[in-house]
């Protein structure tokens, strides 16, 4: 009799249990036995993308971090996102004709020293002084950063609702950024190579403005920095005077994304309706969301991600749908309220990655390394962490789990995508970059606490004569036969 209306129960009581909350996670399945008459079915998306044959690169691993808590992360990753780095319009543009990138350059240089050479850049914020609205304290960082930053939410005051208008303000940022970036020398300093069109963008604490004036800055920013397109609102092809700047293509391999939906019901649609503007799938060259699996009640889960691409895919207008799809951010969320315990934070991570590249997304940056947020690094003086000497912080059980399944994935082919059986066993099939069949098998129904995991028992597949855990340990599979937990093993030949 309840059933029909616990579709929000469904989904809390399953990450629940795929969260591992113990006594919680048996009695929510205990009562949807009682009330439903069977447990629920953990939904596979109706659309992906093409996997076939496509190597996983190690910028499919992307991260966030800032060098004020930590000099550089603990893990391997080969993509780099700067957003809440102190690289906002407003900050790196703080009045007119002023321009600040010492902040920038500092991560630049450290990515390349480091050996990480893709950087994406969320270009977001208008500075105060160019804002349309200076007085509004109801920006994301207006209430939060002390004066000059209120209206950060609010379009420029030179661009029209329609996009007309002369939009100078963003040109000349963008053009000056651009000539900046251009005369960094690569030897020292990472290269820039994909740049988003401002952050979250569907909600009023980050946007106020309409789809017509993202489509115009998105639109002058391309002609600027790539040379391409055209500016649809005003008629104009893209030339250095129609611009007004000294030039444009100045960054001429440079790549853009789509402005920043998080990936669900509720926002998916939006970034469709954009999309579905006049000009704007022309100047995108990829479709970009935050993709935080987590439902609205309840713990993190990382099958949460199935059905928040389904909504992505179903809101894409052909226009777009050939453009890469990325998360430039993710994670399990709130580390405190969505995923405590820590074996169930190695779980997540690796089930995230997985089935994130199964479902189609090409980049998904972790957000963030070191914060609140999908912590896997605990900067200094920080729950405990003792780490004056190198900077780098103390890793996590997750950062453990998250250096195992890069291992496990970059250089490999998923040669079948990740699929559930029955209930709750997922399997993704992999080709290692020497040949090798390999197979990440879980049990999403099984719960970690107190440092301890319930295991259920698989019939590993005829071939499968050993498997390797999260901590790098190796068995051999017995009588055909390997318990199978909430973290991944990965079944080898």
């Amino acid at each position: 009799m309840l059933c029909p209306l616990s579709s929000a129960i469904l989904l809390s009581t399953r990450s629940l249990l795929g969260a591992g909350r113990g006594l919680l996670a048996v009695i929510g399945l205990v009562w949807l036995l009682w009330v439903c008459g069977g447990p629920p079915v953990v939904a596979q998306p109706a659309v992906s993308r093409n996997i076939a044959g496509e190597v996983i690169p190690a910028e499919f691993f992307g991260l966030h971090f800032r060098r004020d808590k930590i000099a550089w992360p603990a893990v391997p990753f080969g993509s780099l996102r700067l957003w809440d780095t102190d690289t906002r319009w407003q900050q790196m543009n703080p009045g007119p004709g002023r321009f600040e990138w010492a902040v920038l350059d500092d991560y630049l240089r450290a990515a390349k020293s480091h050996g990480v050479s893709d950087v994406f850049l969320t270009l977001s914020s208008t500075p105060r002084w160019a804002s349309s609205d200076p007085s509004n304290r109801l920006c994301d960082y207006g209430g939060l950063i002390a004066p000059g930053t209120r209206g950060d939410c609010d379009p420029p005051n030179d661009l029209n609702r329609d996009g007309t208008g002369s939009d100078q303000h963003w040109r000349d940022f963008v053009y000056a950024m651009a000539a900046h970036l251009a005369g960094l020398d690569p030897a020292v300093y990472a290269a820039v190579k994909y740049f988003g069109m401002w952050n979250e963008f569907t909600r009023k604490a980050s946007w106020t403005g309409t789809s017509q004036q993202l489509v115009r800055m998105a639109q002058d920013a391309n002609c600027i920095l790539t040379g391409r397109g055209r500016i649809t609102s005003l008629g104009q092809s893209c030339t250095a005077a129609n611009q007004g700047e000294p030039g444009v293509g100045v960054l001429a391999a440079a790549r853009l994304g789509t402005p920043e939906a998080v990936a669900g019901p509720s926002s998916s649609p939006a970034l469709g309706a954009y999309l579905g503007t006049a000009g704007a799938a022309e100047a995108a060259d990829v479709v970009v969301v935050h993709a935080y699996a987590y439902p609205d009640m309840g713990p993190a889960a990382a099958e949460d991600l199935g059905p928040r691409w389904q909504s992505l895919a179903d809101a894409i207008p052909n226009e777009a749908k050939d453009r890469p799809a990325w998360s430039s951010e993710g994670s399990w969320g709130d580390t405190a309220r969505r995923l405590p315990d820590t074996d169930m934070q190695m779980a997540y991570v690796t089930r995230y990655f997985l089935l994130g590249w199964s479902l189609g997304y090409r980049r998904m940056y972790w957000y963030a390394a070191d914060s609140s947020w999908g912590r896997l690094i605990r900067p200094n003086g920080i729950e405990g962490c003792r780490d004056k000497r190198s900077g780098m912080g103390c890793p996590t059980p997750a950062a453990k789990a998250w250096a195992t399944v890069y291992r496990w994935m970059v250089g490999s082919t998923m040669t079948r995508r990740c699929a559930v059986q029955g209930q709750w066993v997922w399997t993704c099939e992999l080709t290692t970059p020497d040949g090798e069949k390999a197979m990440a098998v879980w049990d999403a129904s099984q719960p970690c606490a107190g440092g301890k995991c319930a295991s259920s028992s698989y019939a590993a597949p005829a071939g499968y004569t050993k498997y390797e855990t999260l901590d790098g340990d190796e068995y051999r599979v017995r009588d055909g036969h390997v318990p199978i937990r909430a973290k991944p093993i990965l079944l080898r030949h």
